[in-house]
């Protein structure tokens, strides 16, 4: 089912595409909408096919998710990216996006697609190793059983909590390995200066172990100490 298969040259064509309804957005700095433009096209980004910038912000991505197929095929492809290589170059186009000579200024501005390109970048590890994860009772990926789950659709919101989403109400997510899995991972991200998960990790590991039982997620976790890679001078 998950083997790495020779990339053909149908793949880029067919992965989803991220920012595809617009990039047409007011940019306080002349330098940010080229920097933008150079970074979306960039071969090094395209080839990590990150899935952290697929969640929130790819139309062709919602599209996919309908089909469990197409979805796997998706997932098979960003997998079989080398995540430490991917990781490390993300984490540096995420310091050069801050900088004032590219997209610092309308970060700064709270511009919503330049934060959100950078959170794409820098979360990009944590989303790799939550959504590659397969589950052990079915051997599909995780993330397709919480997408097909049409019954639960929280199944599927776990998967936004490393941008900063926290899960503290009802309804909560199925208790399953998969998602003891998941929040295993954002555990250890959860440590790492300057993620969104040193401020949505504990609440929701406290939250869901209220639901699913003490120590089903890990709330012992000291966040944001470990100097995360690429991780800008705080603004």
């Amino acid at each position: 089912h998950h083997q790495n298969t020779p990339r053909d040259t149908t793949t880029s064509t067919t992965f989803p595409t991220a920012f595809d309804t617009s990039l047409t957005n007011n940019f306080t700095s002349t330098a940010c909408a080229p920097f933008i433009h150079t970074l979306l096209s960039n071969t090094t980004l395209t080839s990590c096919h990150a899935v952290s910038f697929l969640l929130r912000n790819s139309d062709s991505f919602f599209h996919t998710l309908t089909s469990a197929a197409a979805t796997s095929a998706v997932l098979d492809t960003a997998c079989a990216a080398n995540v430490t290589t991917c990781g490390a170059a993300l984490s540096s186009f995420a310091t050069e996006l801050r900088k004032p000579s590219a997209c610092g200024k309308d970060y700064d501005a709270g511009n919503q697609l330049v934060v959100d390109a950078y959170t794409d970048l820098i979360t990009y590890e944590p989303i790799y190793r939550a959504t590659c994860l397969q589950s052990p009772s079915t051997t599909d990926y995780c993330f397709v059983d919480a997408v097909t789950n049409t019954s639960n659709a929280v199944n599927y919101d776990v998967y936004f909590v490393p941008f900063g989403t926290q899960m503290t109400s009802a309804p909560w997510p199925i208790c399953t390995e998969c998602l003891q899995a998941i929040l295993a991972v954002y555990a250890e991200w959860a440590k790492m200066e300057g993620q969104p998960l040193v401020e949505s990790y504990l609440p929701t590991a406290e939250a869901i172990d209220g639901v699913c039982g003490e120590g089903f997620a890990d709330a012992d976790v000291t966040v944001g100490v470990e100097k995360g890679v690429g991780v800008a001078e705080s603004r």
